[in-house]
């Protein structure tokens, strides 16, 4: 019943190399990707799963997370920051524009306003 149900998963092959999948898979061997319950009894060997192995790992990746949301958090209020700078630039300026593109050529110091002149 196994057999069929996994050999009905795989794409289209012949039968023989069907079955030689199959049975690779059920035995246990690591297979392209490796067997997931074998790396992790080898990893406990070498001691990798110890927690005064994991602890550290896990505090520093808590660490690093925090970081990077930290910068995300300071890149968006900078984005913000400039959105708000833009507005009350175009809301301080005449209706023509002129003034507007002046402002702009000051604030802009990036190509991606050259369009808009």
């Amino acid at each position: 019943a196994e057999r069929s149900k996994l050999s009905a998963l795989l794409p289209d092959l012949e039968e023989s190399d069907k079955k030689s999948i199959v049975e690779s898979l059920l035995n246990g061997e690591d297979f392209n990707f490796g067997n997931p319950a074998t790396k992790w009894a080898e990893s406990v060997w070498k001691g990798e799963q110890h927690p005064d192995v994991l602890l550290p790992k896990e505090c520093e990746l808590k660490l690093s997370q925090k970081q990077y949301f930290r910068e995300l958090k300071g890149y968006h209020n900078a984005f913000i920051g400039s959105i708000d700078e833009l507005k009350q630039v175009f809301e301080s300026c005449n209706e023509n524009g002129a003034k507007f593109r002046k402002k702009l050529k000051k604030w802009k110091g990036k190509k991606l306003w050259s369009e808009i002149e």
